[in-house]
């Protein structure tokens, strides 16, 4: 995960810190001093095709059970991430992922609900909305599908109907 500043030949880009379930938009590639490709993301945008991070946690070093907890589980910068190509709707068969409540922008907003909207706000946070979305100006749409809570946590879980760059 990188953050990219400057334009052209001029661009910077700095190695940043996220979360699993962070929207991203998966960029060009660099080559490694071992020969092979590497990819690289930016934060998505609003008419950006996104990807999801979804890298397994491997905390190994923790001293007790709690620090070994999920939630102290992020994508440290500098180091290598999954990112997962999420499919939109085509006929019926979108993907679903999942996130927590903190991957939006407010958990609180009551717009979290079953058959709302969702898209990407351009900070790496998704936001739920009661009204279709406009297709020439976001690149992901999804729909909330379901929501399961358990003793932790409030999972999210999104059907994709789109997710294609807007030209």
């Amino acid at each position: 995960m990188v953050s990219e500043s400057g334009s052209g030949a001029n661009i910077t880009r700095t190695p940043i810190d996220a979360d699993n379930g962070t929207a991203v938009c998966v960029k060009g590639f660099t080559h490694t001093d071992n020969g092979l490709q590497e990819r690289y993301a930016v934060i998505a945008g609003v008419g950006d095709k996104i990807s999801v991070l979804g890298t397994p946690a491997l905390i190994k070093d923790n001293l007790t059970t709690f620090t070994g907890n999920e939630s102290f589980f992020y994508n440290k910068a500098g180091y290598d991430a999954k990112a997962y190509e999420l499919v939109g709707d085509n006929n019926g068969d979108g993907d679903i992922f999942g996130v927590t409540l903190e991957a939006f922008a407010n958990p609180a907003d009551t717009n979290i609900a079953v058959d709302n909207y969702v898209v990407v706000n351009g900070s790496g946070k998704y936001v739920a909305q009661t009204s279709k979305p406009s297709a020439s100006t976001y690149g992901f749409i999804g729909q909330i599908h379901s929501k399961f809570t358990n003793n932790f946590y409030t999972i999210v879980r999104i059907y994709v109907l789109k997710n294609e760059a807007v030209a």
